[in-house]
């Protein structure tokens, strides 16, 4: 689930995990994903697609920094 959207990407949580990590606008390959600052949302210019607060989607783990307690995501 979303938790907070920002223009450099989304945070996203897995509460079954309780594991929360940052999914980069970078690694969303299938559109190109603009920051609407008022509505806290990334839409989609060829699919319209939005993420926001609250949706839900599937992710992968890109990677995982221990020492830093950092995770990222990228969607699945």
């Amino acid at each position: 689930m979303v938790t907070e959207v920002t223009n450099f990407g989304m945070f996203v949580e897995l509460p079954d995990f309780l594991l929360s990590g940052l999914i980069h606008v970078s690694s969303i390959k299938d559109d190109f994903f603009s920051f609407n600052p008022v509505q806290r949302s990334l839409r989609g210019r060829r699919s319209g697609k939005t993420y926001r607060a609250g949706s839900q989607l599937r992710v992968a783990v890109l990677k995982i920094d221990l020492p830093k307690r950092q995770v990222d995501f990228r969607p699945a």
